[in-house]
């Protein structure tokens, strides 16, 4: 054969497979592999026209981005699924060296899910509701049914109430099982296949891929946002702002922010921030749409910055609805490394406005437990108050029972001069969540009969594992 003949075979052989010659082999890959099920007609040709690995590394995080159900995550779900699908491909339906995601079940299993229900039909038996004949039940290998009911399926895609898929064995006890083309019943299952790469696009239009920030359901701060810094600090007569380390787990230990405005000073509509180390290199950004809490004295405003264990410096600024700095400040605090073994008692989180919410999730900013303690960050109280102060534990020490050993010291002093003691107190924990417990109690401030200020302190202790947190809680109160 001469070389201008093969080198036309070669070309006829790419095109039929769907790949140009000087495809990057990287594409090729991608396209080979279970991803490649999720390609549309339109996506498939415009990979293959990229020329270097950044631009396909580019074009696969609006890929991915496309199909992500919530765009305000750090999370993409619709990924993250695919992914631990195609480790349950693998690990159930492998045959030899082909990896069980790139086998029929395989792709059926990727694109549509588990089935509502599935049957196994041992080799020889006859298929009931076959529409030809195979040739003699004897020769067949063994038969799966898997089928689907319409409500696990993308709504308007069939109008059938199920949908089957029918896989066949090669032969007998190979365990390698095709769909097979030519079985009428599978006519439904494999029109859906098709549509299935144009239906999981849940973000058609999008061009760029969203860039989040630091805070939970922010995007990061352009330029124009961080231009509010160069004004310098706002920071208004009346304005407050209280920081603490929210341990909740070995690797969630957030940095809790609270800031109050007065009422003078109007709602805040939107925060501006960005975190830096110590040594000025940019951890993040954010820009998110606020809500304020409504709280004595003003309106309250609170952050939960997830970061790694390190010394850092924030700026953050609250504006109004049409981009006034309303409030700008820069904070710097320290979060600690919390041992993956062992006992922690986390800081104390008090406060007398405390409100029950059970729909919070872990890590929310002083939230214990679905108690959200609202801090008073100028330390202001009445004697008609109650104050409440809590705490996380993780991994506390149980004996065979489960039971905790805990014991609680309450000790009011002022002007550095101890005026009361009530000592080693046994306490009850309520559990949260596997290792993770919480303490909360509460105090009447009416046990202060002359106003001043005043410090509790309060120590924790884990008799069992000799482990301890001390608090100490300025008050400063008003006799009525």
């Amino acid at each position: 054969m001469s070389k201008r003949l093969a080198a036309t075979f070669l070309a006829m052989a790419m095109g039929a497979s769907g790949l140009r010659a000087d495809t990057l082999p990287l594409v090729k890959d991608i396209l080979k592999s279970p991803t490649g099920y999720l390609f549309t007609k339109d996506e498939r040709k415009a990979l293959e026209k990229l020329a270097s690995e950044q631009e396909v590394n580019k074009f696969l995080e609006l890929f991915w981005a496309k199909r992500d159900p919530d765009l305000n995550t750090q999370v993409n779900e619709f990924k993250a699924d695919f992914e631990a699908r195609v480790k349950a491909a693998d690990k159930m339906f492998s045959v030899g060296a082909t990896p069980g995601s790139l086998t029929d079940r395989g792709k059926v299993l990727l694109l549509l899910g588990r089935p509502t229900r599935a049957s196994n039909l041992p080799a020889g038996s006859a298929v009931q509701g076959a529409q030809r004949d195979t040739g003699p039940y004897q020769d067949r290998g063994a038969t799966e049914i898997w089928v689907y009911t319409k409500d696990r399926l993308p709504q308007g895609l069939v109008k059938a109430e199920e949908v089957w898929a029918v896989f066949i064995e090669t032969r007998v006890g190979s365990n390698e099982f095709i769909l097979d083309r030519t079985d009428p019943r599978n006519v439904a299952v494999m029109k859906i296949l098709a549509e299935m790469p144009e239906v999981l696009v849940r973000n058609p239009k999008l061009t760029e891929v969203p860039r989040l920030g630091l805070l939970p359901r922010s995007k990061a701060a352009k330029g124009e946002d961080l231009a509010v810094f160069d004004k310098g600090e706002v920071w208004p007569e009346g304005a407050l702002s209280f920081v603490a380390e929210g341990v909740v787990a070995t690797s969630l230990n957030p940095i809790w922010l609270y800031i109050q405005l007065p009422d003078a000073v109007g709602p805040a509509a939107s925060v501006v921030g960005r975190v830096t180390t110590t040594d000025g290199d940019e951890v993040g950004t954010f820009v998110k749409d606020i809500v304020p809490l409504s709280v004595s004295g003003g309106r309250g405003y609170e952050f939960s910055l997830p970061l790694d264990p390190g010394k850092y410096q924030l700026q953050i600024a609250l504006l109004d609805s049409a981009k006034n700095v309303l409030a700008s400040k820069a904070l710097t605090f320290e979060v600690s490394s919390i041992p993956e073994t062992g006992t922690v008692i986390s800081p104390f989180y008090w406060g007398v406005d405390v409100r029950q919410e059970a729909t919070a999730h872990l890590g929310d900013p002083f939230n214990i437990g679905g108690w959200h303690v609202i801090p008073r960050a100028s330390n202001a109280y009445t004697s008609k108050e109650n104050l409440a102060y809590f705490c996380y534990i993780l991994h506390p020490a149980l004996d065979d029972s489960g039971k905790a050993d805990y014991r609680v010291t309450l000790t009011v002093y002022k002007d550095d001069k101890k005026l009361n003691e009530n000592a080693d107190q046994p306490v009850n924990l309520s559990q949260v969540a596997p290792d993770l417990w919480m303490f909360g109690n509460g105090l009447p401030l009416s046990v202060f009969r002359k106003s001043g200020d005043y410090v509790l302190e309060v120590r924790l202790r884990d008799a069992r594992a000799n482990v301890e947190r001390t608090a100490r809680i300025p008050l400063s109160v008003t006799v009525q």
